[in-house]
């Protein structure tokens, strides 16, 4: 995911590996991702991403989908590969 660095002008990866982000920024980059997946996925609405108390885990879990009119099987397999995939890149930054 290195491109996302220079798609959308990111700070390089922090001491941990992985890459300070607001949650705004993270759920509109998880939306778009998942829009690009698939034709049937165009219309997907969103997520949105709560943080959570794990230390040795990721600090963030999407709690809430909105599929909109996309293709809601396509959509879910779509996202649990980039969920997985983005929770060892990003973490949620310090002012959110």
């Amino acid at each position: 995911m290195s491109f996302l660095w220079k798609a959308f002008g990111k700070p390089q990866p922090s001491d941990d590996g992985r890459q300070p982000i607001s949650r705004a920024e993270l759920e509109a980059t998880i939306t778009e991702v998942i829009r690009k997946a698939d034709r049937t996925c165009e219309c997907f609405g969103g997520v949105i991403i709560q943080p959570k108390a794990a230390p040795f885990d990721t600090e963030w879990e999407i709690t809430g989908i909105r599929f909109g009119r996309s293709d809601v099987d396509i959509a879910r397999k779509a996202l649990a590969i980039v969920e997985k995939h983005m929770q060892r890149q990003f973490r949620l930054s310090k002012t959110d």
